[in-house]
């Protein structure tokens, strides 16, 4: 046989229509014999996980059972870290279960309190799974005497009205909460801060509800009433006008025929509230020794002159009087 003849022979492309049945034939021969192999592998598989030994990391959680009379004093480990052993298919099943360790308390007494996990029942654990390590494995605490206390609230704010503006006030009502914890904690608190409020840029006077600012470790607060806390904003300056202001002579001998004038006041409104007309009279002073002939008394000057009294003068001040000059006379005798 040729060189030719030998590459064409062994080059030659198969029948597609021959090939078709030994591949069938390939994969349906001794059917019996090959799913024997699979079961076998499958259970050589199996066997081989369930004798492998492996470690597992898992955390359990702590059910803490504290008599109604009593608070802890600072915190508590709420979870262990758990390394358990066992073969490896019931090792796996430790990921999906719900450990837990209960904690009662029930006998314990006011003071420092230890409290042992290690010989402790963990629920749930997997059958045929053994703890080889635990953290923590001991925690010591305190316990105190429940008590509740109103204690008053103190409300924080930050920032700076706008300009022209000041804060004249900041409130919260209710004014106070009530706070139950351990004894020595709660008595120990004098007042709360509630949460930061920004005032910033205020220009008028605004309300909101808040909350209290954080407890301390262990302390809750009883009462649910909402807090709204008010902050009082006005203007810098504003003015009252009193057209009805009466004049008196103070000086003997004088006398004046105006008997009220009109007094422009400014100031901060919450003093300017507070003024009333009675509050305000105009006084009038000649000098003595002065000539008794008729004069014009003007604010604060001159032999003839007359002061403004009120209360506050010192957030008050008087801006105008109108008229601006009151005239006297020496009375005739």
């Amino acid at each position: 046989m040729s060189e030719v003849d030998w590459k064409q022979r062994w080059l030659k492309v198969p029948d597609p229509g021959a090939l078709r049945p030994w591949l069938r034939s390939a994969f349906t021969r001794n059917m019996g014999f090959k799913a024997l192999s699979v079961i076998f592998a499958f259970a050589t598989w199996a066997w081989v996980q369930g004798e492998q030994v492996v470690e597992q990391k898992a955390r359990v959680e702590i059910d803490w059972n504290i008599p109604d009379h009593l608070a802890l004093v600072g915190e508590v480990p709420m979870s262990l870290s758990l390394t358990v052993s066992g073969s490896q298919v019931f090792v796996r099943n430790v990921r999906s279960a719900d450990l837990r360790v209960r904690v009662d308390l029930d006998d314990a007494a006011v003071g420092i309190q230890q409290v042992q996990f290690q010989d402790r029942v963990i629920h749930n654990l997997p059958q045929n799974v053994r703890v080889v390590g635990m953290s923590p494995t001991l925690t010591e605490f305190e316990l105190d005497e429940k008590v509740s206390k109103r204690v008053k609230l103190s409300p924080l704010t930050i920032g700076e009205p706008a300009s022209g503006y000041r804060l004249v006030d900041v409130s919260v009502d209710p004014a106070s909460v009530v706070l139950e914890g351990p004894a020595a904690v709660v008595m120990s608190i004098k007042e709360l801060a509630t949460s930061v409020v920004d005032v910033s840029d205020l220009r008028a006077t605004t309300e909101e509800e808040i909350v209290p600012g954080r407890l301390p470790q262990g302390i809750e607060r009883v009462d649910d009433l909402p807090l709204l806390l008010r902050v009082d904003i006005e203007p810098v300056s504003s003015s009252r006008v009193f057209d009805s202001v009466p004049v008196i002579v103070h000086s003997k001998g004088w006398n004046t025929d105006i008997e009220t004038v009109t007094v422009v006041f400014d100031g901060p409104i919450s003093a300017l509230k507070k003024l009333t007309p009675e509050d305000a009279t105009v006084v009038v002073t000649v000098d003595e020794g002065a000539t008794l002939e008729p004069r014009v008394a003007r604010r604060g000057q001159g032999v003839a002159h007359f002061r403004v009294l009120y209360p506050y003068e010192d957030r008050i001040t008087v801006s105008g009087v109108q008229p601006e000059t009151i005239p006297v006379r020496p009375l005739q005798e």
